[in-house]
């Protein structure tokens, strides 16, 4: 059976991660691609849907990639990989 987070459970797993981009000094206006993360996140906490990202940072040779998840039991989590 699939038991369903609730909006405040996800945004509070969200919050560290947005907190260490700007941490990171990684803003829309520093990394226009975030811009696209910004809207997964926002139709992440607005319906019932599991998100798969992978968005390229084409300046930075790195990769956001991460999983938001509706599963109570599953782990939300987002990381920025480096491309070799």
């Amino acid at each position: 059976m699939l038991y369903y987070k609730k909006k405040s459970k996800k945004m509070s797993e969200i919050k560290p991660a947005l907190q260490k981009l700007t941490e990171l000094n990684m803003t829309v206006k520093t990394v226009p691609e975030l811009k696209e993360l910004y809207e997964l996140i926002k139709l992440y906490l607005n319906n019932d849907k599991q998100i798969d990202i992978c968005i390229p940072l084409v300046e930075t040779n790195r990769v956001l990639r991460g999983s938001l998840e509706i599963d109570e039991t599953k782990p939300t989590w987002i990381k920025i990989e480096c491309l070799a």
